[in-house]
């Protein structure tokens, strides 16, 4: 064997050892931590779920992530609620969404992403479980996820609590609900009432 794929052999064990055992969690990963993962995360085999919540995940380190779900074959789990991530990084997500055919449930709570993952409901046929709370979704997001939601059936599970609504977000969701036949748990708890477009 191959030192370089004995040391990524290594890399990936260690890496399904702290993921089990949530050593990753609360750790304050900075920008190189997170390319170290993303490069992992590259050639993984075994890694199925990952959560790495509650760090200090940004933009940059969003879009690393991002770029190494475009090219990986394994993970269906992954969390990455409470971390600094906004909407370029949120956008890098939505292009990786569009790739990617075995990522089934994402977290991406109280992260800043806004609607910018819409139009990766549009393409992406194969996840289940989408979590957005508190994402700072504006009620025109709101509208256009509805729209997106009424021509995806596979996605199961939505949690949108914690955003922005108005009556005619809640009316086009209603919509949205009527004709997508695979949402089924649908979460809208606490969803704020305002007016901010």
């Amino acid at each position: 064997m191959s030192d370089h794929l004995h040391d990524r052999r290594i890399i990936e064990t260690c890496l399904l050892l702290l993921n089990e055992k949530r050593l990753i969690w609360y750790r304050g990963i900075n920008l190189d931590g997170v390319k170290a993962l993303a490069d992992a995360l590259k050639f993984c085999k075994y890694l199925k779920h990952l959560s790495i919540r509650e760090n200090d995940i940004n933009d940059e380190g969003g879009k690393e992530l991002a770029d190494a779900l475009c090219v990986n074959t394994t993970l269906t789990v992954l969390d990455l609620s409470q971390n600094r991530i906004a909407v370029e990084g949120g956008r890098a997500f939505a292009n990786a969404l569009c790739k990617n055919t075995t990522l089934i449930s994402l977290y991406l709570d109280f992260n800043k992403v806004a609607g910018s993952l819409t139009d990766a409901l549009y393409v992406n046929k194969t996840l289940l479980e989408l979590n957005i709370e508190s994402i700072g979704m504006t009620r025109n997001d709101i509208r256009e996820l509805a729209d997106a939601l009424s021509s995806n059936s596979t996605l199961k599970s939505l949690d949108l609590s914690v955003n922005q609504l108005d009556s005619k977000a809640e009316d086009a969701l209603g919509e949205a609900l009527l004709t997508n036949t695979g949402l089924v748990f649908p979460r809208l708890n606490f969803s704020l009432m305002g007016s901010r477009k």
